[in-house]
């Protein structure tokens, strides 16, 4: 055995001693191209924890975007539906106006009055010059109009004759002005009970009450 001197100490070099080298010298390069098995485990952890990350954040979209998809059905159906009755409102209000203007008519504007439905004379312009027409005639022309832009505008509910529905309603004394009753009845989206509205005016010598 050789004695070897370093840095002033005497260190045993033999067989003994380059077998403990070349042992550290083999566990050392063994393990540095080889991942400890603590670190290899908490990589596959990471992997999972990860997945399960993606999976739980997908499903928070889903849920999201299907939440959104009802909240835009929704509001086109809330949407809808009132603008189905500012067209109502509209058309019981176009049809009063009408009555008003022509108050001797009285019973012509009932509905019941025409056993195949009112039809149009030609009394109100529509790109044409104007038929003359009598207090009867005229109310029969305004009602044909009427239950025209009434279908135009609702899904009416009726037999398609008279469905935008005026009722006359004769005056019960002199001191009470007849009456009409003017009423729609339609279907809206995604509700099966039909919706009504009813309107009643009372006229009496051309002046509304």
């Amino acid at each position: 055995m050789r004695m070897k001197h370093r840095h002033g100490s005497a260190v045993a070099e033999g067989p003994a001693m380059l077998r403990t080298r070349s042992g550290l010298r083999g566990f050392v390069a063994l393990n540095v191209g080889r991942r400890p098995l603590a670190l290899r485990g908490l990589a596959r952890s990471a992997r999972g924890f990860t997945m399960v990350e993606a999976l739980v954040a997908l499903v928070i979209v889903a849920l999201g975007l299907l939440g959104l998809g009802q909240l835009t059905l929704t509001g086109l159906r809330e949407s809808s539906i009132a603008l189905s009755r500012t067209r109502a409102v509209y058309l019981l209000s176009d049809m009063m106006e009408r009555i008003r203007a022509n108050p001797d008519a009285e019973d012509a504007y009932d509905c019941a009055t025409y056993a195949s439905g009112p039809r149009e004379h030609g009394c109100a312009p529509s790109g044409a010059p104007a038929s003359p027409c009598t207090a009867r005639e005229l109310a029969e022309d305004d009602l044909a109009r009427w239950q025209k832009l009434a279908h135009e505008a609702l899904p009416l509910i009726g037999p398609g004759m008279c469905d935008a529905k005026v009722v006359y309603l004769a005056a019960a004394s002199q001191a009470d002005p007849p009456r009409y009753r003017l009423e729609l009845s339609w279907t809206e989206r995604g509700s099966a009970a039909p919706v009504s509205l009813t309107q009643e005016l009372a006229v009496a010598s051309g002046r509304s009450s």
